[in-house]
């Protein structure tokens, strides 16, 4: 494999074939983005039943500790909602926190969820809550 360098940030690789494809150069890349992972599951703790669901969620989190955001607005930010979310994740190795959308008080709204390993959004109704 030959490499030829250009005046960028893009290395030209020219395999065995001759043909040509292009990398990036690992010393000019912008720097790596934290990796998301989006996690769906319905019951968990709103059910009452599936608390196992809740600890794959919190599993799939590779920290110790991680920081979970339950975000019950779905339900019109139930406040029973809300102590069941506290209820359930006390017992397992967690912060908890959670953001109530209709009666907001976080005023950095993009730095608060970017501090979050975990965001739990909530699917109650009003009617269930």
């Amino acid at each position: 494999m030959l490499r030829n360098r250009s005046a960028g940030h893009v290395d030209r690789v020219l395999s065995r074939g001759g043909q040509q494809r292009q990398q990036l150069n690992s010393q000019t890349s912008p720097p790596c983005r934290p990796v998301r992972t989006i996690f769906l599951l319905g019951g968990g703790f709103s059910d009452g039943r599936h608390l196992d669901l809740d600890r794959l969620a919190l599993d799939a989190v590779p920290k110790p500790k991680p920081r979970v955001c339950f975000i019950p607005t779905a339900s019109g930010d139930s406040k029973g909602y809300i102590e069941r979310f506290y209820e359930a994740f006390e017992p397992m190795d967690c912060q908890m926190n959670h953001l109530e959308l209709f009666r907001r008080s976080v005023e950095d709204l993009d730095q608060f969820l970017a501090d979050q390993d975990l965001l739990y959004v909530g699917g109650e109704t009003l009617q269930t809550c």
